[in-house]
């Protein structure tokens, strides 16, 4: 009996990284092409697109890995992609997009308003709040995502209308 209960756990938990490992992966895709469709009003001469990912579960690793083995190094408007993973606020530096995983974000409301004025794209997890340009949901096992056009705006940015067609919820 025991044996059947540890072998249960074992294949519950090997289920539940492997789901966790295929939302990532779709999460990835889906910034890289917020990546590709997200304009700054002025746009600037760096070199390097950063984006930072921050939280301290393992969804936020996971995303980091994905993201950096799938996309770093490749050039978006002539700007090349690096990936950073912050588990604090404390330790970020700025960043052309801020991932932020589900849990955080009512903490971070300061820190995401600093970031305004450096045109940063914010992408959240599973949010109520109105802080985010791109909002990640998950319903009945479906990845989607919201945005957030006035909260765009604000930052200096331009959704193209491909992501916004793609959108499930415009604001």
């Amino acid at each position: 009996m025991r044996s059947v209960a540890l072998m249960f756990f074992s294949f519950l938990f090997a289920f539940n990284s492997f789901a966790q490992l295929e939302q990532a992966k779709l999460k990835s895709m889906f910034v890289y092409n917020i990546i590709k469709n997200v304009e700054l009003k002025e746009p600037n001469d760096k070199e390097t697109y950063q984006v930072a990912i921050l939280g301290t579960d393992s969804a936020s690793f996971e995303i980091f890995n994905v993201l950096n083995s799938s996309y770093a190094g490749k050039v978006v408007d002539g700007r090349t992609l690096n990936f950073v993973h912050f588990q604090n606020k404390d330790d970020y530096t700025a960043s052309d997009m801020v991932i932020i995983e589900k849990g955080l974000e009512g903490r971070l409301r300061a820190f995401v308003n600093s970031t305004r004025e450096d045109n940063t794209v914010i992408v959240t997890t599973e949010t109520k709040g109105k802080d985010f340009c791109i909002n990640f949901e998950v319903d009945q096992n479906k990845l989607m995502f919201s945005v957030n056009k006035t909260e765009a705006t604000k930052r200096g940015l331009i959704i193209e209308p491909p992501l916004i067609k793609m959108a499930t919820e415009v604001l």
